[in-house]
């Protein structure tokens, strides 16, 4: 089993998350962004920057249960790639013995300043991979 092992900053777990256009027909561009993992979020998110930057095609709205009162937003189809064991030298596409890969309807939400993230992975991704947190340190792992 394949893991990786990072530091709980702030209280929060940041990672590096590599993201596609899964209906772009040519060779796979994988895009370098940063992620904030949120157990308590149903659903990943990803911010208006991400889906210029991958020129993502809005789909629906999606009604979202917030801490507050409901939210419609548009929702996005993306890829996802995360880095899982020793990282390996990038090559424009990630080697999937070495990375977590999923295609997900994802949300889109605001720019966080705060956490300078571009991507909230919520538990829609997070079920695909075990998360053990132990003081300071975290452990993903497939």
């Amino acid at each position: 089993m394949a893991s990786f092992r990072g530091a709980v900053i702030d209280r929060a777990i940041k990672v590096i998350v590599f993201l596609s256009n899964p209906r772009n027909t040519t060779a796979g561009r994988w895009v370098e962004f940063r992620a904030v993992v949120d157990t308590g979020a149903t659903v990943s998110g990803i911010t208006h920057n991400v889906a210029s930057r991958l020129n993502l095609t809005p789909g629906r709205d999606r009604e979202v249960e917030t801490a507050g009162p409901p939210i419609l937003t548009p929702e996005y189809l993306v890829r996802i790639a995360l880095v899982i064991g020793r990282r390996p030298e990038f090559q424009n596409q990630p080697a999937e013995t070495n990375w977590l890969t999923r295609t997900i309807s994802s949300i889109q939400i605001h720019t966080d300043r705060r956490n300078s993230r571009d991507m909230l992975l919520g538990m829609d991704f997070l079920q695909h991979c075990h998360l053990s947190v132990f003081g300071d340190t975290f452990i993903l792992s497939n």
